[in-house]
């Protein structure tokens, strides 16, 4: 078994080499190790039992393990100056994929967004060709039987005013040139008549 001093140096180590890899892209993005550089607390009390990397009990005692164990590996600075340093410049380079307000995260809120609308207008575009196509089936069923012999000249008189009075009022929506005007004023039509 591990002392503690021991363990507490193998995990200052451990956070050293991972900080390192992230930093240089060796390894894939540890999201929890990229949590915990948000700052010095989390980091202090972050574990990771596959990387090694055990919780400092305080910030002091992570303090005194890092210079001890890092000393003076970049530009003399002490090892806590030098692994905070890493832990910054994690925290800088990976805390857009973490922000919920990253232009990563934004874009990804809004294609999903766009993914979700493009559906809805899909599946509104098949419900109204199958509405048109109910509808047209229906009134070519009742201009079949406005001419139909099988029923007298009044029904078929009054079947005849029906489908006249049907296109003076929507006949207009079945205009091929109805989709280059206005949807607005055609909704206005449709609603004053």
């Amino acid at each position: 078994m591990r002392s503690t001093k021991t363990q507490c140096e193998s995990s200052i180590r451990a956070r050293a080499t991972a900080l390192k890899s992230l930093i240089d892209g060796e390894q894939p993005i540890d999201r929890s190790l990229v949590k915990a550089c948000r700052s010095a607390v989390a980091f202090q009390r972050y574990r990771h039992k596959k990387l090694g990397i055990t919780p400092f009990g305080s910030r002091n005692t992570l303090v005194k393990y890092a210079n001890s164990v890092l000393g003076n590996e970049v530009d003399n600075k002490t090892g806590w100056q030098y692994l905070n340093d890493l832990r910054q410049a994690v925290h800088i380079k990976f805390r857009n994929t973490l922000s919920p307000r990253s232009a990563a995260e934004v874009h990804r809120r809004d294609m999903a967004t766009v993914r979700d609308l493009t559906q809805r207008l899909d599946q509104s575009e098949r419900m109204l060709l199958s509405q048109s196509k109910a509808y047209m089936w229906l009134l070519q069923e009742i201009n079949g039987l406005a001419r139909s012999r099988r029923f007298s000249k009044d029904v078929r008189e009054s079947l005849y005013i029906v489908l006249k009075s049907h296109a003076d009022t929507f006949g207009h929506l079945f205009d091929p040139d109805a989709r280059s005007r206005d949807d607005a004023d055609n909704v206005v039509g449709i609603r004053d008549r």
